[in-house]
């Protein structure tokens, strides 16, 4: 049977998973997204090449799965035949080996929840820990629902943010390509009206010269530089401390890193509501799921940060307030859930609130990057104008 590997927007978290004598998932390897959702093939020889024509199981998939599983639970219709259904349907042959493998587990006696884990690269801890809670407190049919929509919001905030960072993206590769063309094919035909000048060029023209020059003539060089760049970056992800730098400057970067930051505690916050809604009370068995969730170095620190502290006699607000992950008003909030004994609600409190802030700040970058986008457009504009028509200019002052 072949293995899948996944990964995500915002997790890659992979490896075989046991239940530990706490009753948690067994750890994973690591990864460097946030949750895990999508899939791919990976065979048993370690290629990780494709064995069919598409090999990925998507989040959309798996979110339709999640309200498939929903809908046929409330309909009481048992989970065995309901599975059995699901995969006769299934177009995808790597999801519909999924179905047909949870099925007979099912069968065997096995719960859903031991099924899915047989299965840790598609369904994630948080997932089968939501399912457990509710296989065993008798409320699976509202969890699932409730996974569903915390999917569907996921998904909707991907999709926001990717809107807004594509229109940048894709401004900033046709400015690229327009002057790399320009630099190498229309601006050498100035060359020889610039050459009459000898020294005596303005410096925006003699920078433009140096790039033209570069481009038509050691354009190897500049590949070779990005190809070493690239194949550097790829193998330093690979070291902690560089992983480490990365998964800081997510956090840090300005506008962005507010986004990722609001995105993960909104994650974190709704993975508590639905734990508790599943019947997990148990703050240190929820803060273990939760870090094994994450992949994000620096995010897994606070968290294991959390365990600590709580391990050690604090409250779940008083360790918040000490941590650089979560608001002042996030860890005030949670210590008043604490207090009054209304955790759950205060937790989906918390995470509405966080997604209104996420998707006002996604907004509110759409409309920073576009006046951005207008500047460095028209700068660009204007620089190659003038290395272009200043050498003119002076030719037409001297001959007056």
């Amino acid at each position: 049977m072949p293995t899948i590997k996944y990964k995500s927007q915002r997790t890659r978290a992979g490896g075989q998973t046991d239940l530990d004598p706490g009753g948690l998932p067994g750890r994973s390897r690591k990864g460097d997204g946030m949750l895990p959702n999508l899939a791919r093939i990976k065979s048993k020889s370690g290629s990780g090449k494709p064995l069919f024509g598409k090999s990925k199981i998507t989040r959309q998939q798996i979110l339709f799965l999640t309200r498939q599983l929903f809908t046929m639970h409330k309909a009481g219709v048992p989970i065995a035949e309901g599975l059995a259904t699901m995969a006769s349907h299934e177009t995808h042959p790597l999801l519909k080996e999924v179905l047909n493998d949870m099925r007979r587990h099912v069968e065997e006696g096995n719960s859903l929840t031991e099924a899915m884990r047989k299965h840790p690269k598609v369904f994630s801890h948080f997932y089968t820990g939501v399912v457990e809670g509710g296989e065993q407190n008798g409320v699976l049919t509202p969890l699932l629902e409730k996974l569903a929509r915390y999917m569907e919001n996921e998904e909707r905030v991907a999709r926001s943010i990717k809107a807004a960072l594509r229109y940048p993206f894709f401004v900033m590769i046709t400015l690229s390509l327009a002057f790399v063309m320009i630099m190498t094919f229309i601006f050498p035909r100035f060359k020889p009206l610039f050459a009459k000048f000898g020294d005596d060029l303005p410096y925006q023209t003699k920078i433009l010269l140096i790039i033209s020059s570069t481009l038509q003539h050691r354009w190897y060089v500049l590949l070779g530089g990005v190809i070493a760049l690239f194949v550097l970056f790829h193998y330093a992800k690979k070291l902690p401390r560089f992983r480490r730098f990365i998964d800081l400057a997510r956090l840090r970067v300005p506008i962005l890193g507010s986004l990722y930051q609001y995105s993960a505690i909104s994650q974190i916050a709704n993975m508590f509501a639905t734990f508790m809604a599943g019947g997990i009370i148990n703050f240190l068995n929820m803060l273990h799921l939760i870090e094994r969730a994450f992949t994000n170095t620096v995010i897994k620190e606070e968290i294991r940060n959390l365990i600590t502290k709580v391990t050690n006699g604090k409250t779940l607000g008083e360790s918040m307030e000490t941590s650089k992950l979560f608001p002042p008003l996030f860890a005030h909030l949670t210590h008043v859930g604490e207090r009054t004994g209304g955790m759950e609600s205060m937790m989906d409190i918390l995470y509405e609130y966080y997604e209104q802030e996420l998707c006002y700040k996604t907004q509110k970058l759409i409309s920073t990057i576009e006046p951005l986008i207008l500047l460095v457009t028209s700068g660009f504009i204007v620089f190659i104008a003038l290395g272009i028509f200043m050498p003119y200019w002076r030719l037409m002052d001297v001959c007056r």
